[in-house]
């Protein structure tokens, strides 16, 4: 079976090096994991043929996983209180693949529409490595 849904995708976190994932993002709606991205280094020089540029690749950044929840008052609190503090995250796919990073919430606000579900939109910075595991490996 080519693909799958994203319904069943679980986001955890825990305390860094903790080794335990001890805390769940509960009533997650979308979620947009991190993208890794490379700076490009211009390596374009008088000589270089055709004046065509050239590139070597330059410093990675880890990006950011972002994501909404259904407000929830005590979690929308704990996720309040942990901002800007550094965490083990772990986002796991429903075929059992997961992202492990590390990261800190650096943005928490709400969507309150007058006849819908309140949401909150939450945004982590991750630092460092991702790491992808699939299932079975």
């Amino acid at each position: 079976m080519a693909g799958f849904k994203g319904h069943g995708t679980t986001l955890t976190y825990s305390v860094v090096d903790a080794g335990a994932y001890t805390g769940s993002i509960l009533y997650v709606r979308d979620i947009e994991a991190p993208t890794l991205t490379y700076d490009a280094i211009s390596t374009l020089h008088n000589g270089t043929a055709g004046a065509i540029d050239t590139f070597i690749p330059g410093v990675g950044n880890p990006g950011e996983c972002s994501f909404t929840v259904i407000f929830q008052d005590n979690e929308v609190a704990e996720l309040y209180s942990s901002k800007g503090i550094l965490k083990d995250w772990r986002l796991t796919l429903p075929d059992n693949s997961y992202y492990d990073f590390e990261g800190f919430i650096s943005s928490i606000g709400a969507t309150v529409p007058m006849n819908e579900v309140v949401e909150c939109n939450i945004t982590i910075t991750v630092s460092g490595q991702i790491t992808l595991t699939q299932p079975g490996s």
